[in-house]
């Protein structure tokens, strides 16, 4: 959906971006694209451990029946 709204290359998302590096070329730079992959990932991996207490809480509460 993003690719289909996004006209321009400055406002592409980081998987969007990544996606558009892979299919450039030939013969994708997959150094850079692992590397842009490990950058977007640290974020979420910090948010959920940072989150990790409520996050698990909330799917519990969720399962319980009663």
């Amino acid at each position: 959906m993003p690719l289909v709204l996004l006209k321009s290359e400055e406002k592409f998302t980081l998987p969007l971006r990544q996606a558009y590096m892979a299919r450039a070329t030939d013969n994708p730079s997959w150094v850079l694209i692992l590397a842009a992959t490990c950058l977007a990932v640290i974020p979420v991996v910090f948010i959920f451990l940072a989150l990790q207490k409520q996050f698990v809480t909330g799917v519990m509460e969720g399962a319980v029946k009663g």
